[in-house]
Order: C-alpha cells, then sequence, then structure tokens
C-alpha cells in the first residue's frame, strides 16, 4: 500500500484581509479545511505559527482534541514581525545584490534561536508541551538552522528550500540527526497574489492534479502541502476534494508526518 501526508501551514499577520484581520480568516479556513478532511476519512499534520497560537489560544482549544490532526510548529510569526522581516530583508533583498558576501553564522544562529525559543513558548502557553514537528519558512535551508533543532525536542522537518532530493521516491533523508522530508508536488504559493485571477487559479489546478496523477501513476508516496487559506481562494476547496478522491481511489493511505517517518524509518533499517 502506498502512502500519503497531508500537511498545511497556518500562519499570523498583522494585515488586513477580506477587512477581517488575516489570522481571523486563517482560523475559519482552518476548519473548513478540517471539514474537508473529515470527508475522506483524511489526517494531516497542521503547521501553526507561534503568534497565531498565542493570540487565537480560545480558537485552538478544538483543534487539541482532533485524534485525526497533528499539530506542528511553523517558527513564531511569518510576515507581521520586525525581527523577520529585517533578517527577510537582509538575507534575501540586500545580500541578493552582493553573493559573496554571507551573513555571519553566529547572527544566523541568534534569529533562528530567538524565533524557536518565541515558537516554543507560545504553545506551551495553550497547552502544547513539545512540538517535534517544524516547517521553516521556505528560505530556511541553512546548516546553522539544522545545528539547534534538537535543542528544542523537533525531530522531524519538512522544508522544500533544499536540493537534496526531487523524485519524492526516496523522499525521507537523514541530515544532521534531523529526518527531513523532501517533496516536490507542486507550488501553490502563488494562489493569493493571484485571485482573483480565474485564469491563473484554473491553470494551477490543472497543475497541482498534473503533478498528482504523474505521482501517483508511478506509484510514489505523496507529501501534500496544501494551505487552508489556498484551497479555499482555489475554488472552495474543490481541488482539494479532487485531491483527496484520487489518493483514495489509487488505494493510498492517509498518515500523520510523525506516522509516515516512523513507516520510512523502519523500511532503511
Amino acid at each position: 500500500m502506498h502512502l500519503a501526508v497531508v500537511t498545511g501551514d497556518v500562519h499570523h499577520s498583522a494585515t488586513g484581509l477580506f477587512k477581517k484581520k488575516q489570522e481571523e480568516v486563517e482560523i475559519i479556513t482552518l476548519r473548513e479545511y478540517l471539514d474537508v478532511l473529515r470527508e475522506y476519512n483524511s489526517k494531516a499534520t497542521i503547521f501553526l505559527t507561534g503568534k497565531l497560537a498565542k493570540d487565537c489560544r480560545d480558537s485552538l482549544k478544538w483543534l487539541q482534541r482532533l485524534s485525526f490532526i497533528e499539530i506542528g510548529g511553523h517558527g513564531y510569526n511569518l510576515y507581521g514581525d520586525v525581527i523577520y522581516r529585517s533578517y527577510y530583508l537582509i538575507r534575501k533583498r540586500m545580500f541578493k545584490f552582493f553573493p559573496e558576501v554571507k551573513i555571519p553564522g553566529l547572527i544566523r544562529q541568534m534569529y533562528y534561536e530567538i524565533d524557536l525559543k518565541r515558537m516554543v513558548n507560545a504553545f506551551k502557553a495553550v497547552g502544547i508541551k513539545q512540538i517535534t514537528v517544524l516547517r521553516p519558512h521556505s528560505y530556511v535551508d541553512d546548516p546553522k538552522f539544522y545545528e539547534i533543532l534538537p535543542k528544542y525536542g523537533i525531530r522531524i522537518v519538512l522544508n522544500k528550500g533544499t536540493n537534496l532530493h526531487k523524485t519524492c521516491k526516496e523522499p525521507v533523508v537523514k541530515r544532521a540527526g534531523i529526518l527531513t522530508i523532501i517533496y516536490q508536488s507542486f507550488e501553490d504559493d502563488f494562489i493569493v497574489n493571484a485571485f482573483p485571477n480565474k485564469k491563473a487559479l484554473n491553470y494551477c489546478s490543472k497543475y497541482i492534479l498534473a503533478r498528482l496523477d504523474l505521482h501517483l501513476k508511478n506509484g510514489f508516496d505523496v507529501v501534500l502541502q496544501l494551505h487552508p487559506i489556498c484551497m479555499k481562494l482555489l475554488d472552495n476547496y474543490a481541488t482539494m476534494r479532487l485531491i483527496l478522491e484520487r489518493i483514495i481511489n489509487h488505494d493510498y493511505k492517509f498518515l500523520l508526518l510523525t506516522e509516515y517517518v516512523k513507516h520510512r524509518t523502519q523500511l532503511r533499517k
């Protein structure tokens, strides 16, 4: 039997979206997203930012009670944080024009330490004592980052920022003592930027399904990143339903990310 893992990121941001704060929209769409998963008896690993857990703690209590959901970390705060923005600006913008210049390792590690510590403390405040799975922000593919993860009890990392593997045939890679999932199923992050461009959204849906069909045809295990907000904006979860239906029709079994890693690790022994 082949295996499938469904994951999704849920962010926090100080910006407005649809006349509501984005974190409110994220929570609403997450509830709808989980309703779709229930329809198909699917499991999912949901990566939350620490800031969202802190500011929406009452809304997240129900999430902790769901047996088919695994909660992972997604850093402390994406976009709406001065530390994150400053670091991102330096790393992605300023140094883009001076590729020979590198941010010193000590500074990089200091930023990662601050972000992870804030994330871990935010989850502890809402009753989640230990986060073992993490999906870092996509710009993180840094040995300094991986070095400090065991300190915080993080054992599994889902990161598309590395090129160690691109076929999904053997997606579990050992790196710096951390089990890293490498996936290249599809890219869907431009959906929010394209909305409400129907032509672009239609193309994205076809692209997602075509890439998925290729994986299923070859019998590869699939690790899917389906952002709740992106699945909502794309076509109100219609494509997500097609994805889940096709996976089920090919006799795939849904696992949580930790379950999948345990299974793949046992196969390697």
